[in-house]
């Protein structure tokens, strides 16, 4: 795959890919195993970029336009290696239906998940909640945690971290496990997981374009993707990852991606909890900010102003 660029954007391209695609020694790219496919990175001239892959990997378009991989100057880069941590550069499970500035942005559900009666059949999914948690009562009876105890990490934000840990620690009292709930600064949260000093925490996963290989990096095994928090080792998955990422028809894709859902809920090293909405309500003196649907764009807040 080549990409013809100017030369300045070129080699901040190249001082930023390559830390991500072959990290050295003791940085950890948690977006690694995204482009692990990536066998040599050449630019052969000034305004040429040369990708070489091993294998056809249907989401490599898709990947390379994920907006939080950004392209910093490699002349700052090279002055300050945390340089991105200090200055802020502007640049799935739903498929983009339509958006209209100030009214609304709409998706459809992705051909690829799982629909309502298919999750219906998987644990935690059913419609009778009075069954699932008798369940639940009897399998930690059979584990021998009848009277489980355990701290929940979270967020000390708001919304959704505050509702969603009161939601998820009144659930499992209802299965009569006791909940102690833990709400950290972000830094610190993030830490506390990054560093696994936990035993159960809540956290966040942004989807950021429509392609389901990107918000699948959780679930890989730890020893491929450092995303995955949980520290688990899971090869099937990883087979079937594998798999999904390189197939080109989309019924073989359809019954893969069906395939890695149910084992993500069925194995429970890391469960969806909630999957929201964002409803955001603007003053009226708020000039110049158009919201879009992702976290990670549209950053630069140099033309918001207040009309008062």
């Amino acid at each position: 795959m080549s990409l013809l660029l100017p030369g300045p954007l070129l080699s901040g391209l190249l001082a930023c890919l390559i830390p991500v695609t072959d990290p050295s020694a003791g940085i950890v790219s948690i977006r690694k195993e995204l482009f692990a496919d990536i066998v040599a990175i050449e630019a052969p001239d000034p305004a040429t970029l040369i990708l070489r892959i091993k294998e056809p990997d249907a989401s490599f378009l898709a990947t390379l336009a994920l907006p939080n991989i950004c392209i910093y100057s490699a002349a700052k880069l090279a002055e300050d290696p945390n340089f991105p941590a200090r200055t802020m550069l502007g640049s799935r499970p739903f498929v983009f239906v339509d958006h209209r500035d100030g009214s609304h942005w709409i998706g459809k559900r992705s051909p690829l998940a799982l629909s309502n009666e298919e999750l219906s059949t998987l644990p935690g999914y059913g419609r009778d909640a009075e069954k699932s948690r008798a369940r639940a009562k009897e399998l930690l009876v059979e584990a021998g945690a009848g009277n489980l105890k355990l701290k929940l990490i979270n967020r000390n934000i708001d919304h959704p971290f505050t509702p969603l840990g009161v939601f998820v620690i009144d659930q499992w009292r209802r299965i009569g496990v006791t909940a102690e709930h833990t709400q950290l600064d972000v830094s610190q949260q993030k830490a506390t997981i990054a560093n696994g000093d936990f035993t159960v925490a809540l956290d966040a996963f942004c989807a950021d374009g429509d392609d389901p290989k990107p918000p699948l990096l959780p679930y890989l095994s730890k020893s491929r993707s450092p995303r995955n928090m949980t520290r688990s080792e899971t090869p099937e998955f990883d087979i079937l990852y594998d798999t999904f990422k390189s197939a080109t028809d989309e019924a073989q894709r359809k019954r893969v991606a069906a395939a890695m859902q149910r084992m993500v809920i069925e194995a429970a090293n890391s469960v969806p909890a909630l999957w929201y909405s964002r409803i955001v309500a603007h003053v009226s003196t708020m000039k110049g900010w158009k919201i879009i649907p992702t976290h990670f764009a549209n950053q630069d807040l140099a033309d918001v102003w207040l009309d008062q």
